[in-house]
């Protein structure tokens, strides 16, 4: 079952999943669950997979009024200190490609939509509710009561008047069942829909009242992926300048690319172990999660007394474990 699910899941998500969305800031939908997690942030870190589709569909502002309470909490692996949104961003979708987690932002809309705590799930459906006055259908899960699914739904037409009938209802999984649906609605009407969906569903069932279709998808919880976080030093970057070597300015670089499959660099977390005196340095030239190279350099002021740098440079590295 959960193979089937996942290729449909996997299928959905391609088609709600934008080129544009993977290289821009998050824009504003109305009624997303990250406006409503932000102000009731510990719902934000109920597990990981939360915190990354809290993390990639946020705004900016909604990001930072979550990090205003959730301080260290919303980063990821070994990072320390109040990180900016687009770094929490580039982190997020490192880790989501190693955990197999890596949808688009409709996909995560949805997943927070069917876990939004208590407290927050309130003013959510609210939202939805006060938001369904254009022509469509919206749903949304109300609540669930063992293998069943209870889901609310509006619907309004295109002349936003007249009465809808049922025209299709289909179902993209063998262990999904739709035990209730009513046959004719009223514009703005909120109904009811009772769905048999298992434990752990994972399928979608497509509705058509009138002239208006709308899909919802059961996510099913991902499998739990353990994630290792790895110190890995460099080899010695030890680098002289003057005495018995020219007191020109000397570097020593080096670069580090992921030692493991579906691993990444951690950004902000590079250090060089060792002395550094007046004179030497230790600097960054490029850091992204695929790719670190660091240099460092010396250079003696005057050519009779020699600086000299000794160390190893360290890198934090993240990946799925066994």
């Amino acid at each position: 079952m959960f193979y089937r699910a996942r290729v449909a899941l996997i299928a959905l998500s391609a088609l709600l999943t934008s080129e544009a969305f993977a290289q821009e800031a998050a824009v504003p939908t109305a009624c997303s669950p990250a406006e409503f997690m932000a102000k009731e942030p510990d719902s934000v870190i109920a597990s990981d997979y939360t915190k990354i589709a809290f993390v990639r569909t946020a705004t900016k502002e909604q990001f930072e009024l979550a990090r205003e309470t959730l301080q260290d909490k919303i980063n990821f692996g070994s990072m320390t200190g109040p990180v900016e949104y687009d770094q929490a961003r580039t982190v997020a979708e490192a880790e989501a490609l190693a955990i197999k987690f890596d949808y688009g932002a409709e996909y995560y809309e949805s997943y927070l939509g069917q876990r939004i705590v208590d407290n927050v799930k309130k003013a959510y459906v609210e939202c939805l509710r006060a938001h369904t006055v254009q022509p469509g259908l919206r749903i949304w899960l109300d609540r669930r009561e063992g293998d069943y699914y209870f889901l609310h739904a509006i619907w309004v037409g295109n002349d936003k008047k007249s009465r809808g009938v049922l025209a299709r209802k289909e179902i993209a999984e063998d262990e999904v069942y739709i035990i209730k649906i009513p046959d004719e609605w009223r514009p703005r009407a909120e109904r009811e829909i009772v769905v048999k969906a298992g434990k752990n569903p994972g399928g979608v069932i497509n509705i058509t009242v009138g002239q208006q279709s709308q899909s919802f998808v059961f996510i099913a919880d991902p499998p739990r992926i353990r994630m290792l976080t790895l110190a890995r030093p460099g080899v010695d970057m030890s680098v002289r300048s003057g005495g018995s070597v020219s007191c020109e300015r000397h570097t020593n670089e080096q670069c580090f690319v992921p030692s493991h499959i579906s691993g990444y660099f951690v950004p902000g977390t590079i250090k060089f172990d060792g002395t550094q005196p007046s004179g030497t340095g230790f600097e960054v030239t490029k850091e992204s999660t695929s790719e670190v190279c660091v240099r460092a350099w010396a250079l003696s002021a005057t050519c009779q007394t020699e600086v000299r740098i000794d160390g190893k440079p360290v890198v934090v590295e993240r990946y799925p474990g066994p």
